[in-house]
């Protein structure tokens, strides 16, 4: 029987597949005060990501890597915009956003040091920013534009768990051949 990755073994996914589903929902509301217009974007998206990917290419077990993530992500933006038909135009309005990340990493580094690293952690991400922007058209063919934006994120990382893990035991350890090693090496510069 063929040597299999730790990922294979544990059905995780299949070699060089993998899963990204991003779905989500948006409502938006708009009130027309008649010079301006008030709109309300409410956002919820969620993503799922279950990626495997083999970055070295070989037989061996070196650089194989699975992602099992889940990210949530909330958005609401509320601005007020000019609608009249004179030369000056404006917006204005604010944004927040609230991210929560779950990820658990894996690395199949077993040939290289005999086991599986493994990196477990959390993410939230909470961002604010107010916007204001002016044009004023000039002429047929100038418009001057003066915008502002200032934005505040907090981001904290959670429960950050690396450890290493054992084969499984259905795949011995390989060392990789000493040619292979040497193949590997950059020639010498003379």
């Amino acid at each position: 029987m063929a040597a299999q990755s730790l990922l294979e073994v544990r059905g995780l996914t299949k070699r060089f597949g993998g899963l990204l589903a991003n779905d989500g929902v948006d409502l938006t509301g708009n009130i027309d005060f008649g010079g301006a217009k008030l709109t309300s974007i409410s956002a919820y998206n969620k993503l799922i990501r279950r990626e495997y990917g083999d970055w070295d290419a070989t037989q061996y077990h070196d650089s194989d890597e699975y992602f099992n993530s889940d990210l949530n992500v909330f958005s609401q933006e509320l601005r007020i915009a000019s609608t009249g038909k004179g030369p000056l135009g404006w917006v204005a309005g604010a944004f927040y956003s609230n991210e929560d990340l779950k990820e658990n990493f894996y690395s199949d580094l077993t040939d290289r040091l005999g086991g599986i690293a493994v990196t477990t952690y959390g993410q939230v991400a909470n961002s604010l920013g107010v916007f204001a922007q002016g044009n004023y058209q000039l002429t047929d063919t100038l418009k001057a534009t003066l915008g502002v934006r200032e934005d505040h994120e907090n981001r904290e990382l959670i429960g950050r768990h690396p450890q290493m893990r054992d084969p499984p035991p259905e795949r011995p350890v390989q060392s990789v051949p000493r040619a292979a090693q040497e193949k590997r090496q950059a020639p010498a510069l003379r």
